[in-house]
């Protein structure tokens, strides 16, 4: 009976492990879209002052220089949550093309690298 209680505990206690994960996953997944949604934000600013200067009309009142350093900002914040998603789903970025793949690959499946001798190249 008490191998039984015990067993019962371990499943339970793995089964709210799991379900936090899930929930963890998905917080992640949805900064994820907020931080792509911000990322187009700035772009089409940055495009409205691209437009407005070509054609010689008064532009908005954004700077231009500001902008990107936020989208580049923003890029780096995307990467990172990436990164964290791919860990929570047990996977891992190939870092030269940044692929998604199974966590034990040796190799990516898209650009043929060997991770272990590339983990640290970035691009």
């Amino acid at each position: 009976m008490e191998k039984i209680l015990y067993d019962l505990k371990n499943t339970v206690d793995g089964a709210v492990k799991k379900s936090g994960e899930i929930i963890e996953l998905t917080k992640t997944k949805m900064a994820m879209t907020e931080t792509k949604n911000a990322i187009r934000e700035k772009v089409i600013r940055l495009g409205e002052l691209t437009y407005f200067a070509t054609k010689g009309e008064d532009m908005p009142e954004y700077d231009a220089e500001e902008l990107i350093a936020e989208i580049d900002e923003l890029k780096q914040t995307l990467s990172e949550q990436e990164a964290k998603a791919a860990d929570l789903a047990g996977k891992k970025i190939c870092p030269r093309c940044k692929k998604v793949m199974d966590a034990d690959f040796a190799f990516c499946p898209a650009c043929g690298i060997h991770m272990e001798d590339d983990e640290t190249e970035e691009d």
